[in-house]
């Protein structure tokens, strides 16, 4: 008996260290809800919001597929005209660097969209009687994200993103940034 309480007392001496969860193994799920402001305009003007699946693949770099609502206000006389797009994507997010216990990542990545613009809600008439010329319209392209992330717990992953998103057929640019934060759940 006195040899076990020894053996037991010599085993919490030396696991008395913290324990790291393993993360970003190959084949976990997270995900992700995301949202920021566009163009570096005020965030009530242009903004957008989306969710996200996401793979990881070997060295912490992942598959992602989502899907994003953006929505940019235009001025019109003493009006606000809205434009929104309805994106899906899919792409792949490369782990750049990571500190050794996967506490901090910072990826690059690119992914391919598919999408819908919609200009003031699909009215052609604008309230002073005027018409617009753009109509509604597929968009195509893609987008490269430069990310940040950080633990907050084993399952709970905050990240802050710079986008650089290009999709032709749009009638409000082709070319936005997007600046925004995530909070990604980590389900397996």
């Amino acid at each position: 008996m006195k040899r076990i309480f020894w053996m037991m007392l010599l085993l919490a001496a030396f696991a008395g260290g913290e324990a790291q969860a393993q993360r970003c193994l190959p084949g976990m799920k997270s995900l992700e809800l995301r949202g920021g402001t566009v163009d570096g305009i005020d965030i009530g003007k242009a903004w957008y919001a989306g969710a996200a699946l996401s793979v990881y693949a070997r060295r912490a770099s992942r598959w992602v597929f989502g899907a994003e609502y953006l929505h940019k206000n235009y001025a019109y006389a003493t009006w606000s005209v809205p434009k929104e797009q309805f994106t899906a994507e899919g792409g792949y997010a490369l782990c750049l660097l990571s500190d050794r216990s996967k506490s901090f990542l910072l990826s690059a990545g690119g992914a391919a969209m598919l999408g819908y613009e919609r200009s003031n809600r699909g009215e052609k008439l604008l309230p002073d009687g005027a018409r617009l010329l753009n109509g509604d319209v597929f968009l195509y392209g893609g987008a490269a994200t430069l990310e940040a992330e950080v633990y907050l717990g084993d399952r709970i992953v905050l990240a802050a993103s710079v986008r650089e998103r290009v999709l032709w057929g749009s009638s409000i640019g082709k070319v936005h940034t997007q600046i925004g934060i995530a909070l990604k759940f980590i389900f397996d």
